[in-house]
Parts: structure tokens; sequence; C-alpha cells
């Protein structure tokens, strides 16, 4: 079980990698296309937030949670194969049980 109490106060948005030319190392920043700003240019800046800790945990955690993502996924995926295989044995042989636990379903 993963503790996801970790990653609470993330920073929220979108997210991207960004790695200057001759940089030894990549640089996680968080744009918010709603902070911005126009320069004397006329340019439009986006305002950039650098990532707070929770925000990195979540970042240094992404391979475990991406295990973790397929790990439900497999489970889920037995499950309804289960539930599907129980429903078809009830369908064949007690067809009013079989539409009770639809309606509960629905």
């Amino acid at each position: 079980m993963i503790d996801t109490d970790k990653y609470e106060g993330h920073i929220q948005g979108e997210w991207r990698d960004t790695i200057h030319e001759g940089a030894l190392a990549h640089h996680i920043v968080a744009y918010n296309p709603q902070i911005s700003y126009a320069n004397d240019a006329g340019d439009v800046k986006i305002c950039t937030v650098e990532p707070n800790e929770a925000t990195a945990n979540l970042v240094t955690d992404a391979p475990l949670l991406l295990e973790e993502v397929k790990r439900l996924r497999e489970e889920l995926r037995i499950t309804q194969n289960n539930f599907s295989m129980v429903r078809n044995a009830l369908a064949n042989q007690y067809p009013e049980i079989e539409e009770a636990i639809w309606k509960v379903i629905e």
C-alpha cells in the first residue's frame, strides 16, 4: 500500500520536464497558464512554480505509482472475470438472483 499522505499539497496543473542546454540535471516546473503576464516587448510569459516537497515526492515516486496502477488494473480485470463467471452461473441456475444483482448494480 502506498502512503499517499506525502503527496498532499502537490502543485496542481501541467508539469514539464525541462533541460537547459549544457545542464547536468532535469528541472521540473509546473506551469500555471492562469498566471501570465506580458513584458514590455508584448511577449506573453507564463509563470513557473518551483516544486514543493510534496510535488518532489510525487515526481520521484512516479515509477512506483505507475506499477501500482498496472497492478490495480490487473486486479480489476481478474475481479471482473470472476464476477462474470458467477453472474453466468447464476443466470443459468437462478435467473431471479441474477436479475436482483443487476438491479443493485444499476
